[in-house]
């Protein structure tokens, strides 16, 4: 009679398992026969027994060791101590792991963001190699990097276009596509075919025009086909606010398309040496100082400025 409570209770956590395995094989059965979702009644039981099964173990807290036992041990209380403890670590390893993970998140990203970097990447550059930094404003940068690359940036192309094509009207475009469709110089009863579109020059044939991007200093479009093409961001990747064309920008020596505002990398450059995107030592590009031989050598070409 002494241990009593125990026998209930052992008894009564054992039907709440057997009836938790029945609910959790049927809604899985349910799930791979009909492939539906499951019903909300079929759903909603699992829950109950679940919740009815953590109460149950948090009165065996009382049974166990409020409860007056026997003076000896019996078996009711060594089945009922080993199903409760096993119930417990089923129960606790979810809420220390999560403890775990919120307690020591921060120490680890800690330690990743401070040994990702090379020590000689978070030593400040000189001031004097600073001052060898390419200085030039937004707009004269982009200009140049027209000359030498195919732009992908579609605000610069549209600021460009309206710069260097020529308005076209309604009658352009008629006049433009009546001249495409005019027959070549084999038909000998057709008027010459003109020999501009819209202001722009067009051959006798009607093959592709020659358009003229840059005035003296611009290159074909078919040169554009053959070249390189990247893509530029109009803002600047460390404060992200929008570059004008009047901003001056500072350029990295790791490559020309990484640009930033002069003072915010500056700044940057005040507690590191890498480039903020490619990660180059600047310091060991301006001396000439080889880098670590262990490291790959990184090719330029696939450097774009994403953001």
């Amino acid at each position: 009679s002494c241990d009593v409570g125990m026998k209930v209770w052992s008894v009564v956590w054992l039907a709440r398992m057997i009836l938790q395995l029945i609910c959790n094989t049927a809604v899985t059965a349910w799930r791979m026969r009909a492939g539906t979702s499951v019903p909300r009644a079929m759903m909603l039981l699992p829950r109950l027994v679940h919740a009815f099964g953590f109460t149950w173990w948090l009165l065996g807290v009382e049974q166990l060791f409020f409860e007056p036992s026997c003076e000896e041990p019996t078996l009711a209380r060594t089945v009922s101590q080993v199903m409760f403890w096993m119930t417990g670590t089923v129960y606790l390893i979810p809420f220390v792991v999560y403890t775990l993970i919120c307690v020591c998140l921060p120490c680890i990203i800690y330690f990743m963001v401070r040994f990702a970097v090379r020590p000689a990447d978070r030593q400040p550059t000189p001031p004097s190699l600073v001052q060898q930094l390419e200085v030039k404003t937004y707009g004269d940068l982009i200009e140049t990097l027209r000359r030498q690359y195919t732009l992908d940036t579609h605000e610069v192309d549209i600021q460009h276009e309206r710069r260097t094509l020529p308005s076209l009207s309604l009658e352009t475009v008629i006049d433009g596509v009546s001249n495409l469709l005019t027959p070549g110089p084999a038909d000998a009863g057709a008027p010459a075919p003109s020999t501009t579109v819209g202001g722009l020059p067009r051959t006798p044939g009607g093959a592709p025009w020659a358009i003229d991007l840059g005035g003296d200093n611009g290159v074909s479009a078919s040169g554009l086909l053959s070249r390189q093409s990247i893509s530029v961001n109009k803002a600047c990747p460390i404060c992200m606010v929008d570059l004008d064309d009047e901003d001056e920008v500072l350029i990295m020596p790791c490559d020309s398309r990484h640009f930033f505002h002069r003072a915010c990398v500056e700044h940057w450059l005040e507690t590191s040496q890498a480039c903020p995107i490619c990660r180059a030592n600047i310091v060991n590009i301006l001396t000439g100082t080889p880098s670590d031989p262990t490291l790959l050598p990184v090719d330029h070409r696939d450097l774009e400025l994403q953001i």
